[in-house]
């Protein structure tokens, strides 16, 4: 087994490790002939969930670069400049960004490059695969001046590489959402869109279907991390209902349901609701989104509540019954149960949704069928 072919079965060993990336940066360090190597996750800190493995490098300079990196890397502003978008797979040499001569009159050479060795750099844009519009994460190889340039031949060796290690961080990512627990796995499976929000609008989780929305949509609805509508009135509308999720005040003023943007007729529509006590992630999620198409069938409303909320078949058809009109009394009459038994059923769907009362639990059944 070749080097390369070495490191491509490593990198998706790495999805198991604790501290997944470091053997795979050390290992590229060898295979390029660089002398170092740098692995992080922009505007993303470590505490929440971003990336930082790096090899060659001092400590104290890594955590001060990490503070400005968007401020001072001029072969990253280089490269938003002239290319403005960064996907997924984009690779660059920076020896066709800038001169020598100019590079050493930044504070950047000053500051990092310099002290560190460094002098030219081979890197390329990895993500995590929780959606189409990732973290920027890009994956650096370094060389001093006066070393021999990176080639084109090292390029695409680096580009094979890097959609190896966008698919071993989508293994990593799915296998961390198994760990979250039986409500994240439901939320993996159920074909409805689902997403968990933070106070602060960042998408903490999105099942596959969920991507999909996003991905087919000429819009960018994730940017950073964080959901964003095309309209500003928009966006801005998403943080207030945000707010009121997360404290469970329901104000009439203004609906839970918010056009993310997209032609007339086929937009992208969000609707929140509280999360239950469940949620992945639940002691940072401020509210589901259900996202859902203009012009599209409903949710099925009894199967989105049965897989997400662990409902009883019989507690899916009480909220299904109580949002088509009929009282508790009636539903009753109807199943041939006591009202007691209907009312016990009702308390369950309130503690297993997260609902208070029989009006916030018809919101939550609306956001989800309508």
């Amino acid at each position: 087994m070749d080097q390369e072919a070495r490191l491509v079965h490593d990198i998706y060993a790495a999805a198991l490790d604790e501290r997944p990336w470091q053997d795979v940066v050390d290992q590229s360090v060898k295979l390029f002939d660089a002398t170092g190597a740098f692995m992080f996750t922009v505007f993303v800190p470590e505490e929440q969930s971003g990336c930082a493995v790096f090899r060659g490098l001092p400590d104290a300079d890594v955590v001060q670069f990490l503070k400005e990196a968007a401020e001072v890397d001029v072969w990253y502003h280089t490269l938003v400049r002239r290319y403005r978008s960064l996907p997924t797979g984009f690779t660059y040499r920076t020896s066709d960004l800038i001169s020598e001569g100019d590079l050493r009159r930044t504070r950047f050479f000053a500051d990092y490059l310099h002290p560190s060795g460094i002098g030219q750099c081979l890197g390329t844009v990895v993500g995590d695969g929780s959606s189409e519009d990732s973290p920027l994460t890009p994956f650096s190889l370094f060389r001093p001046f006066g070393a021999a340039p990176f080639t084109k031949a090292d390029e695409s060796r680096l580009k094979r590489l890097q959609s190896h290690l966008t698919r071993a961080m989508a293994v990593r990512q799915r296998l961390q959402t198994a760990g979250l627990g039986m409500a994240a796995l439901a939320m993996e499976r159920v074909s409805v869109a689902v997403v968990v929000l933070s106070r602060d609008r960042r998408v903490l989780l999105a099942n596959p279907a969920a991507e999909d929305v996003f991905s087919r949509s000429p819009h960018t609805f994730v940017r950073n991390g964080f959901l964003c509508a095309s309209e500003p009135v928009q966006t801005a509308a998403i943080a207030k209902a945000l707010e009121a999720c997360g404290s469970y005040q329901f104000d009439s003023k203004f609906s839970l349901s918010i056009r993310l943007g997209g032609p007339p007729g086929g937009g992208v529509v969000i609707r929140l609701v509280p999360p239950p006590a469940a949620t992945p992630k639940g002691s940072r999620a401020a509210a589901i989104g259900f996202i859902a198409v203009e012009g599209r069938p409903a949710h099925d409303l009894q199967t989105v509540m049965t897989t997400l909320y662990k409902l009883s078949p019989a507690e899916a058809a009480l909220v299904k019954a109580l949002s088509e009109g009929l009282t508790p009394e009636a539903f009753g009459d109807q199943r041939g149960v006591a009202l007691s038994t209907v009312k016990t059923q009702l308390q369950s769907v309130f503690s297993k949704t997260g609902t208070r009362r029989q009006s916030d639990l018809m919101r939550l059944a609306y956001s989800i069928a309508q």
